[in-house]
């Protein structure tokens, strides 16, 4: 009769700790589940240490019962290790993926303009931030928030884990002083454009003055042998005109980057 009061114990004498765990990944709990999951491992590893006594006395026989007690026990305590280990897990891949997210930027403020439209697409670029940036803040909130329940159980991280946990954190204000140092580069890197820009358009006007001047030439051949090599140099320069007429729309094109006013090269056009 005794004995029965055991039966109610194999399930969990029984129960296999990863076809367990599965279950649990199944249902993708919540912290606020994992927390009530291992407060219930607790509750009830409690209570097998006041429901099982060490040893009884049946009659004639004492009997040790804390072969399994201790079985039981070490049991729910697996369990609720085990639960907290596979949060632990869960957490490390979530820290990760921020982390990753925050690479990504990283990367792409350390690249350096070649040109001023690189550096205008990089102004957009910082301007489109502080959505992203809250949105991963956000997500570290819930992560850091999350990490203080396995501190509520004592739940030790691993090395490697608690570095990936304040890595994790620092990435909004390492992001931040990276976006004040690109701010800071742009600046520099828009005024030496500024300056090419302006050396381009100069040497771009006296080559415009040099093709006017073949072009006015042209009128003044009337030898007919010459015809062949006149149409030659026809051809060569209305080339070198339609070179200028794409250089003069991307000169104007830089000029309103640099929201400067936009000069009219009427001699590229003409």
């Amino acid at each position: 009769a005794y004995l029965k009061r055991y039966e109610k114990y194999r399930p969990l004498a029984e129960l296999n700790v990863a076809d367990y765990l599965k279950s649990i990944m199944e249902k993708d709990m919540s912290a606020y589940d994992v927390k009530r999951e291992i407060e219930m491992h607790q509750q009830e590893k409690e209570r097998l240490e006041a429901d099982i006594p060490s040893s009884i006395v049946i009659g004639p026989f004492w009997i040790n019962c804390d072969t399994v007690r201790n079985f039981l026990v070490k049991k729910r305590r697996e369990l609720a290790k085990a639960v907290l280990e596979l949060l632990a897990k869960k957490l490390r891949t979530q820290t990760e993926e921020i982390c990753e997210d925050f690479k990504v930027v990283s990367r792409k403020l350390f690249d350096r303009p070649n040109a001023i439209e690189d550096a205008a697409e990089m102004r957009e670029y910082i301007r489109s931030l502080p959505d992203a940036i809250t949105a991963n803040q956000q997500k570290i909130d819930k992560v850091m928030s999350d990490y203080e329940l396995l501190e509520d159980f004592y739940y030790n991280l691993s090395t490697d884990d608690f570095n990936a946990k304040w890595t994790c954190f620092a990435w909004p204000a390492k992001i931040d002083d990276l976006i004040e140092r690109t701010n800071e580069n742009l600046t520099q890197d828009e005024e030496r454009f500024s300056k090419i820009l302006s050396s381009d358009q100069a040497n771009f006007e006296d080559k415009m003055d040099s093709l006017q001047m073949t072009v006015a030439g042209f009128s003044g051949h009337s030898d007919i042998n010459k015809a062949l090599e006149i149409s030659l140099d026809v051809k060569r320069i209305s080339n070198q005109l339609k070179e200028c007429q794409s250089l003069a729309q991307l000169y104007n094109q830089r000029e309103r980057l640099f929201g400067t006013p936009v000069t009219q090269y009427d001699k590229s056009t003409s």
